[in-house]
């Protein structure tokens, strides 16, 4: 799983198994934000995964709220 974790003027900063990892921000869908989920396609660009990033998304709400009431 890839995530979008910032954008840094022209570069973008994606966090996988392997790390973070830094690509031109020109190879994102332009509409990827921060948080996204990403995958790679087959023309070498990346775009954002709606369904998995709503998911993850629910999950870490999710997790908040747990936190909180402790």
């Amino acid at each position: 799983m890839l995530i979008l974790d910032r954008f840094e003027e022209d570069r973008a900063f994606l966090e996988g198994e392997q790390g973070i990892f830094i690509v031109d921000r020109a190879l994102l869908s332009p509409d990827a934000v921060e948080g996204d989920v990403l995958v790679f396609t087959a023309d070498g660009r990346y775009a954002a995964d709606k369904p998995a990033t709503l998911h993850r998304r629910a999950q870490l709400r999710a997790r908040l709220t747990r936190l909180q009431k402790k």
